[in-house]
């Protein structure tokens, strides 16, 4: 704009405008609640016809879209939010590899200097909005994911941990933003919509956080009210630091889940006072209705009757739609898992390092360096002392030794055993050699 703003536009495939309430594929879609990305194939919400083509944003083809559109400035700050119908033609299908190696300067064929122009100014203001949303409490996990490579008959190359990328947060401020607006404007209408919600942890939690973060020396107060900023300080003490990943870990544990429903508590993990799911209507049923709430207040069709009508199952919706997504989160893991055994399976002996990433009675879990895949180390298998776990501090001690196993403790193993139908991987000790004294000369 002239005036050195920019307006932003976040476009979301109008799946509403094609998968009508009580249709067999709204049914169907509802009854899923969630797209399942398993290791080597996906679970669709929606037929692959609509997920795939119709209501996939290709490039340079017209598609309907359901749009959050603002003015946005240089400090993040947002003016004139509003939602429209609209139709997009995107102008290049980028993925995130594409936009990551424009902002490493290493180039891209398809980014021209248009394109550069707004990649460059999306990439400024998505981390002015980021440090904002930050500042106010937000809490940032940056826990990495691992990747599994799978060869054309599903066997497993590979297995890597991968971090988010810069290229990543641009998209992600700002599906947060059109979420964020999205509850905003519906709740300022008193619309029936399904909020996105995440609870205060509970008290004893939090108690227990506190005493392994004492354990591990960091010292923090969760005296009166637990708030974001608290949380987040944690999560900063540990940036860049050995024991990041293990604290971010614990601290994720500690926090309550977040849900669906139509009773707005707010979102504890982002710092929200009001939030829903906009973005995904594609792979999430949720954002499904809000799309169409939107669409009936944009058509002046949303009244008395139609809202109450809404209402009626909103709550049992809510109810399921969490269900589905912790079986799909649940389902998600176990396929990774699986892929992990089988990729162990064919390197027993193998020696790799690892941090411990559990302590109980019967033994220590052990998460490998790189592939993130666990394993573990029976107390019983180490025939030289007896550990005992010391209860609410997730350590062991030896009785003769006085060795301790603590969580986030390096450790060096061998792969032992790899047992497909109990899903489970044994690990040992590989010990130090250990060194010879010379024995002391008589002086003559």
């Amino acid at each position: 704009l002239p005036d050195g703003r920019y307006i932003l536009g976040v476009h979301i495939a109008d799946v509403s405008h094609y998968v009508r309430p009580e249709n067999f594929i709204d049914k169907e879609a509802m009854l899923r609640g969630n797209s399942v990305y398993l290791v080597d194939r996906v679970i669709p919400m929606l037929p692959e016809k609509l997920s795939a083509d119709i209501c996939s944003l290709h490039e340079n083809k017209d598609r309907l879209t359901l749009s959050f559109i603002a003015e946005i400035d240089t400090d993040g700050k947002i003016s004139n939010p509003k939602f429209k119908e609209t139709v997009i033609r995107s102008k290049a299908s980028l993925n995130y590899d594409d936009v990551q190696a424009f902002l490493d300067g290493t180039g891209n064929a398809k980014i021209d200097k248009a394109k550069s122009k707004a990649l460059k100014a999306m990439f400024e203001i998505s981390r002015v909005v980021r440090e904002k949303r930050l500042k106010k409490g937000s809490l940032d996990f940056d826990l990495p994911e691992p990747h599994v490579f799978l060869d054309p008959e599903g066997r497993v190359l590979d297995i890597v941990s991968k971090r988010r990328k810069p290229s990543h947060e641009i998209v992600e401020e700002f599906m947060l933003l059109a979420n964020k607006y999205a509850a905003i404007y519906l709740q300022g209408l008193r619309a029936p919509i399904l909020y996105r919600v995440h609870g205060k942890p509970k008290k004893e939690k939090v108690e227990i956080l506190a005493g392994l973060l004492k354990e591990v020396g960091l010292k923090f107060s969760f005296k009166g009210e637990v708030t974001p900023i608290k949380i987040q300080r944690v999560l900063a003490s540990v940036r860049g630091k050995p024991e990041e990943q293990f604290i971010e870990e614990i601290v994720l544990r500690t926090l309550a889940k977040a849900a669906y429903q139509p009773e707005n508590i707010g979102h504890f993990g982002l710092a929200f006072e009001t939030y829903t799911h906009f973005t995904s209507p594609i792979r999430r049923y949720p954002d499904l209705l809000t799309h169409r709430v939107l669409k009936l207040i944009l058509n002046n069709k949303l009244n008395t009757v139609v809202a109450a009508e809404m209402e009626i199952n909103l709550k049992s919706v809510g109810d399921h739609c969490t269900t589905t997504e912790i079986a799909a989160a649940e389902a998600e893991r176990e396929s990774v898992k699986i892929k992990k055994l089988e990729y162990l399976s064919e390197r027993v002996g193998g020696v790799y390092d690892g941090i411990i990433s559990g302590v109980i009675k019967a033994g220590i879990f052990v998460e490998l360096v790189g592939s993130m895949v666990e394993g573990m180390i029976p107390f019983g298998a180490m025939e030289d002392d007896y550990f005992e776990l010391e209860e609410g501090l997730h350590r062991a001690r030896g009785r003769k030794s006085k060795k301790v196993f603590r969580l986030g403790d390096k450790v060096r193993v061998v792969v032992v055993r790899v047992d497909m139908s109990e899903r489970r991987c044994d690990f040992a000790l590989v010990r130090p050699p250990k060194v010879r004294k010379k024995s002391a000369r008589r002086k003559k």
